[in-house]
């Protein structure tokens, strides 16, 4: 659980860095870059920014392998199909799949189906039992939501799956 709690805040530091390249793209040349070689000096600010941003990349996705090893009978991977939302694909061995959505650092939906069912966030299972599985994932994702503690609730959450 520490390598999760370790991703968890390394994509947290992650998130922060981004929004660090975001303001300096918003904010272009201040005053501070002064008038001499000021375009240079505002590029050099940029590339240490977006390294730091790689290097926080290369953490998250190191920290992953990591939770991944640590349950080593549940695969997990992360995509961004809507751009800065994470949607984690979880698969516990030959029995079930389940689709994560968050936002930020939230649960915001859950989706689990059968092994060999196609996966999206819009559909049920088409069998019962991976609707009911889906509507305690629910109940457990409401049950640790917490604004103060988002780490924690991701935390628990993933316990209660495996």
């Amino acid at each position: 659980m520490e390598q999760l709690q370790a991703a968890l805040t390394a994509i947290k530091v992650l998130r922060s860095n981004v929004g660090q390249v975001f303001d300096s793209l918003g904010n272009g040349l201040r005053a501070e870059h002064g008038d001499e070689n000021k375009e240079s000096k505002y590029l050099l600010e940029l590339q240490e920014l977006l390294t730091t941003v790689n290097l926080n990349l290369r953490q998250v996705d190191s920290m992953l392998s990591t939770v991944e090893r640590q349950f080593s009978d549940m695969t997990v991977s992360v995509s961004r199909p809507f751009a800065s939302n994470a949607v984690l694909h979880v698969t516990l061995g030959h029995v079930l799949k389940a689709l994560i959505a968050f936002k930020g650092l939230m649960i915001e939906r859950v989706v689990i189906k059968g092994y060999g069912e196609t996966m999206d966030l819009w559909t049920e299972s088409r069998h019962k039992v991976f609707r009911k599985v889906t509507e305690n994932a629910h109940a457990a994702m409401l049950h640790f939501h917490s604004l103060a503690l988002p780490e924690l609730a991701v935390r628990s959450f993933m316990v209660m799956v495996r």
